[in-house]
């Protein structure tokens, strides 16, 4: 499906109104473009593109035309989302009325009041439901908000609590070393030494927590490496027994695993257990997701193959699925996901697809070690889609959901208030 299908197919699936229709008919129909970087802007769109690609993409734009030719593209696309980034509404119903030349709807939308009436209702139903927002540092014009511009609030570091088998608690931290027998860090990462780490029949374990406001990377004594997201706690023996299954507790939180392979391991399967599920693997990468006060406990796999259990049901995950088991139920459900959204974490993102308010408040706060409070409660459901660096400063995000008008917030004695 080309680009100009694909537009015009949004038309028809999300709004059909006749002045739409008419103004992508009148306006690119006659757009010339070389198939290749079609499919490259058509990923820009969908934001799938790689970074290889986007390289590509920017030799493209070299050229002014073709910029200008990439330029009308994307603006209708974000047009036809409703993009809020910039949004205003009677700005908005000015824009669609000079793209219809100030003529008259078509049967059912006879004149410009009805016209006004018609995108007004669209903004506001889009304005009760989606706000669509690119977090890219240059989409956005320098916007402060006085409540925002004092805050003592900053993103997260590498830091975690090791506790050892005898007691002993660990601060890791960037500039602390650690260092004992068969394992060491260097504040940012804890490595665990397979040649150096006693085989012993009774296994000893050491527990990683990952306070709010932190991340952790980790590699076994069997070589898969472990991101612990914020808020996360990891028991692991300090060494596997090599004749028995290789097996760790996620007791709270997110974690993304890179687990070596059996035949490296002298065939020895290697399991997850969280609360109310175990996840069997043989060699793969996979994230899960297994919050305190959350109802499900959701796997993707990302590679591979795992088996996820509950004790009741079994369901066999192929790569681009995750699996959500919850806690006070028996069941097992299983969709497709876009492995971006959900990983983007491990890579120092925050991807948010259409996610709501309140949840995406959580997470901010977890990584940002902050309270939320939600004045309005009707808030909470509003959804957005966004990308944004887990290293920028939260007022420029929170600046940028202000933007759509839709939300408020002020920052106060280390909380978030919403309103």
């Amino acid at each position: 499906m080309d680009l100009l299908t694909i537009l015009k197919k949004k038309v028809n699936d999300t709004w059909g109104f006749y002045f739409l229709d008419r103004y992508l008919n009148k306006n690119i129909d006659d757009i010339m473009i070389d198939k290749n970087i079609e499919k490259l802007i058509i990923k820009f769109i969908s934001k799938s593109i790689t970074e290889q690609e986007l390289d590509k993409l920017c030799d493209y734009l070299e050229s002014p035309e073709n910029e200008k030719l990439f330029k009308r593209y994307v603006h209708l696309n974000y047009a036809l989302d409703f993009n809020l980034m910039d949004f205003e509404i009677e700005k908005t119903k000015l824009i669609l009325r000079v793209q219809m030349d100030g003529k008259s709807f078509k049967s059912g939308y006879r004149s410009t009041r009805i016209f006004y009436k018609y995108a007004s209702a669209a903004a506001v139903l889009v304005l009760l439901g989606f706000a669509f927002f690119f977090l890219y540092h240059n989409s956005w014009d320098n916007h402060k908000s006085n409540t925002l511009s004092e805050s003592a609030i900053v993103p997260g570091t590498d830091k975690a609590v090791l506790t050892l088998e005898n007691g002993n608690q660990v601060v890791l931290e960037k500039g602390s070393q650690f260092s004992a027998r068969g394992v060491e860090s260097d504040g940012e990462s804890l490595l665990y030494n397979n040649s150096e780490t006693p085989h012993e029949t009774e296994i000893s374990y050491n527990y990683l927590t990952v306070p709010r406001g932190g991340q952790f990377y980790i590699q076994l004594s069997d070589g898969t490496r472990i991101w612990l997201n914020s808020e996360s706690k990891l028991k692991f023996p300090v060494g596997f027994n090599p004749n028995a299954t290789r097996e760790v507790e996620l007791v709270y939180g997110e974690a993304y695993f890179d687990v070596t392979p059996h035949t490296e391991n002298n065939n020895t399967p290697f399991k997850v257990r969280t609360q109310v599920q175990n996840v069997e693997v043989l060699g793969t990468e996979f994230n899960i997701s297994a919050y305190q006060g959350s109802e499900n406990i959701s796997t993707t796999l990302v590679e591979g193959k795992v088996l996820v259990s509950n004790g009741v049901f079994d369901e066999t995950l192929i790569p681009g699925i995750q699996s959500l088991v919850n806690i006070k139920e028996d069941n097992i459900e299983l969709k497709k996901v876009n492995l971006a959204h959900v990983t983007g974490w491990k890579d120092g993102y925050f991807r948010f697809n259409e996610k709501p308010l309140d949840d995406m408040m959580e997470i901010l706060g977890r990584w940002y070690d902050v309270k939320i409070e939600f004045r309005d409660s009707n808030k909470e459901h509003l959804r957005f889609s966004g990308v944004l660096r887990r290293t920028e400063d939260i007022t420029n995000l929170l600046n940028k959901i202000e933007r759509t008008r839709m939300v408020e917030f002020e920052i106060s004695k280390g909380k978030i208030i919403v309103k």
